[in-house]
């Protein structure tokens, strides 16, 4: 199975590309991050890159609220995913976790971008419900791709 692209430009591929020589070549998750963080912030800064239904809020979202999380990139073995995550005025998302290592960019005014070493929207995780000390498993899934959850 072959890397998955859900958008397309020489941008985010050259991204990718340094992204995949790092992971190759940097075995120490924080140290990947250090030599990740410019090239993200590089990515982060490009215009045009991201297709504008990227960035919409989703209806029929899984985690509620209209909150949307759009795959753009995901390697062939699923350790590695990129997505934009879209959170509307008003909602907000389960405290929760990632399992992952990884870029996380939260900017006031412009979508949330997330790098992470694992399929993050597939995989299953845990939201903590703190007010009743419980927690329950969730897969938060994407918006413009569907889990095989076999």
């Amino acid at each position: 199975m072959p890397d998955e692209y859900y958008a397309s430009s020489p941008v985010l591929e050259a991204f990718i590309a340094h992204v995949l020589d790092v992971v190759g070549a940097t075995p120490s998750p924080p140290r990947r991050v250090e030599r990740m963080r410019p090239a993200f912030g590089e990515l982060l800064a490009a215009s045009n890159w991201l297709p504008d239904e990227f960035t919409w809020a989703n209806p029929n979202s899984k985690m509620g609220g209209g909150i949307a999380s759009y795959l753009i990139y995901r390697r062939a073995d699923r350790s590695l995913t990129l997505h934009a995550l879209i959170v509307p005025v008003g909602a907000q998302t389960p405290i929760h976790d990632h399992l992952a290592w990884g870029l996380v960019r939260l900017p006031c005014l412009l979508s949330p971008f997330t790098l992470l070493g694992s399929d993050l929207g597939c995989v299953l995780r845990h939201a903590y419900d703190l007010p009743h000390g419980t927690v329950h498993d969730f897969r938060s899934g994407y918006a413009n791709v569907e889990c095989d959850n076999s």
